[in-house]
């Protein structure tokens, strides 16, 4: 049974949409049912649990140097949070740059319809009469 928990915990990741809460909890249960002792190390602990994040947490939370397992699990939460916060403003400013692409080609799409139909209609020269 031991030899399956360490496979899974070899095999731990973050799966996409998947909370950290959910993956701090798999995560904290597999390393307790392998690792009794305490033997592992919190470093190897740690990069264990961090190597198996999705990657844009990964990156920010390694860059915070979390000393324990602990302070990892709340930092990838905070940024997680942080993401779900920011998440509706970056999709509306999508959404407005959109709109201004948009706009821009309505622009040039009349300015060319414009000068299609100056090229296709030329004025009537004037006759002069004698």
């Amino acid at each position: 049974m031991k030899n399956r928990w360490m496979s899974e915990l070899e095999m731990i990741r973050q799966n996409p949409g998947q909370s950290v809460s959910d993956y701090a909890q798999k995560f904290k249960m597999l390393m307790q049912r392998v690792d009794t002792t305490g033997g592992f190390g919190q470093h190897y602990v740690i990069s264990k649990f961090v190597r198996g994040l999705t990657p844009h947490l990964m990156t920010m939370v390694v860059g915070h140097s979390p000393q324990t397992l602990d302070a990892a699990i709340t930092k990838a939460k905070e940024i997680e949070t942080g993401f779900t916060i920011a998440q509706p403003m970056q999709q509306q400013q999508v959404m407005v740059n959109q709109m201004e692409i948009l706009q821009q080609q309505v622009t040039q799409l009349t300015a060319n319809l414009a000068n299609t139909q100056i090229q296709s209609n030329p004025r009537p020269r004037r006759t002069q009469q004698i």
